[in-house]
């Protein structure tokens, strides 16, 4: 179950970074290691042919039936104690439940060379999901509604290939 919930968010997380920057290829593949600090990486590759990679570790704030005392900023404060140095890791938290938050009154933790992103599904159809980063840098805040894939019958991730490209 946790691999393809991991493929869903990874997914989900690059198709809004593709939103961002359209001119780019993007991709993504999941870490063959469990228990790893990587959940995923991204690749940028744009068109002059540079490439970049992102390593990408994925959380969740769950739906309120699951958690109810779950809040974005508690998930936000147990990041400094699990990644105190973040090395360039980003951080994508999948917001999975109805919640309204002031982005300013949040507490960010300091992880030095990495970013935190918000995204998830939650809008008007046909733009139905949000990706909104870097948290870390509010200065250079961004954000955007993008479509979710809506697939055929017998169509799945798997047979489309690289979705994000």
């Amino acid at each position: 179950m946790r691999p393809r919930l991991f493929m869903r968010q990874a997914g989900l997380m690059c198709m809004g970074r593709k939103a961002l920057h359209p001119e780019d290829h993007w991709a993504f593949a999941l870490w063959p290691e469990e228990n790893s600090p990587v959940d995923a990486v991204f690749r940028r590759r744009s068109p002059a042919g540079n490439e970049e990679f992102e390593f990408v570790q994925l959380k969740e704030f769950v739906p309120e039936d699951l958690n109810p005392r779950q809040s974005l900023q508690s998930l936000l404060d147990r990041l400094m104690g699990r990644y105190p140095e973040a090395g360039g890791f980003t951080i994508g938290i999948n917001v999975n439940r109805d919640a309204t938050t002031n982005l300013g009154q949040l507490r960010v933790p300091p992880l030095r060379n990495g970013s935190i992103w918000l995204f998830g599904v939650g809008g008007e159809a046909p733009f139905d999901c949000f990706l909104l980063g870097d948290l870390l840098r509010p200065a250079e805040l961004t954000g955007c509604f993008f479509m979710h894939p809506r697939f055929q019958p017998g169509e799945s991730p798997l047979s489309l290939g690289n979705m994000a490209d």
